[in-house]
């Protein structure tokens, strides 16, 4: 992220909500972080296969934005230690954000070609505009009541290869929300993650 000024940190973010925001939003990289959280991104490989990041700025901006707040970082297996990142809710909270940015991008970036990705909203299972909330149905929407999936301007060889990238992601998250509520029945409580990624 980038470095901050401790001058304008004290004439100006006490002053402005967006300015404290951009301190830690406005990098690039930390938001299509958050971008592929909401696509069900959890590892550190999901998010190399997502993005054209390299390693070293990918582990950089997820220590920031453990360190800020936005994301858990918790052991999914001990040797060699291996650790999956996921949203907490200052980082769910940043979904309308993202969806107006999208919004944003669609509208004045396209090239005409539509936009890549769509954003479906599970209450009423339509396509929505992004916002934060469905303009079919109008009900608010969040993490878990949407999915991410191709859109009409999502063609080749890239584009079926997120899809293929995502639908492993969706099944092995699947997979390990599955396990946690049979062990939670057995146990007698059920744990939820912050933000989960349904199917479609």
């Amino acid at each position: 992220m980038p470095a901050k000024s401790a001058a304008a940190d004290a004439a100006v973010l006490p002053l402005c909500s967006i300015a404290r925001a951009s301190q830690v939003l406005a990098d690039p990289w930390a938001l299509l972080v958050l971008r592929d959280c909401f696509r069900g991104a959890t590892r550190f490989e999901d998010f190399l296969s997502l993005s054209a990041v390299s390693r070293t700025v990918l582990a950089d901006r997820l220590k920031d934005l453990v360190a800020e707040g936005l994301l858990t970082k918790g052991a999914y297996q001990q040797h060699p230690p291996r650790f999956d990142y996921r949203l907490t809710p200052a980082g769910a909270d940043a979904l309308p954000m993202l969806l107006a940015f999208m919004h944003w991008g669609d509208t004045h970036r396209d090239h005409a070609n539509g936009p890549p990705v769509q954003v479906r909203h599970h209450g009423c299972g339509r396509i929505m505009p992004a916002g934060a909330y469905c303009s079919h149905c109008r009900l608010p929407v969040d993490a878990s009541s949407i999915s991410f999936e191709p859109g009409p301007g999502a063609k080749g060889a890239e584009a079926q290869r997120i899809a293929k990238v995502l639908a492993g992601i969706r099944a092995r998250e699947g997979r390990a929300n599955a396990s946690a509520s049979e062990q939670g029945l057995r146990s007698g409580t059920v744990s939820y993650s912050t933000v989960s990624t349904p199917q479609d």
